[in-house]
């Protein structure tokens, strides 16, 4: 059985979605998802972040670590990604489904991810449900 088919069966009938995984739910659709009018990232988002911690205070040596998220997008030392579309979770105001367009290192690819802020907005985790590789992905705030 389609496993899109049962995740959004299973968010029709339950009175509790937070049991089923938000990378399932976003595989079933938008399910638990409302879109962000004018498609920009919210202002907690926006910064500079490191894929490791002691990357933001060695910037120059750890350029590759670093990444500068935008209202529309995010850049990187190799590449840049453009958001395409984001949704924000009815159950997390701090959860959104990202649609980004990745370009560089000669290629291109476009990515369904999860992005959830945390409670201390100090880090942000990406789950990709398609598209890109490298799986999931932690985020650390720099000061």
């Amino acid at each position: 059985m389609d496993k899109r088919l049962v995740a959004a069966a299973f968010l029709a009938v339950t009175a509790a979605p937070v049991m089923v995984s938000p990378v399932m739910a976003m595989q079933a659709g938008n399910a638990g998802f409302e879109e962000v009018k004018g498609g920009k990232f919210p202002a907690p988002f926006i910064g500079k972040w490191a894929t490791e911690r002691a990357a933001c205070l060695d910037q120059k040596g750890n350029a590759a670590l670093l990444w500068d998220i935008h209202a529309k997008g995010v850049r990187q030392a190799d590449g840049a990604g453009t958001l395409v579309s984001l949704a924000r979770s009815s159950a997390n105001d701090r959860e959104y489904q990202v649609v980004m367009r990745y370009e560089g290192g000669g290629g291109a690819s476009e990515a369904r991810q999860l992005w959830r802020l945390s409670i201390n907005e100090q880090q942000i985790l990406i789950a990709n449900a398609s598209g890109a590789s490298g799986g999931n992905r932690s985020l650390y705030r720099c000061r």
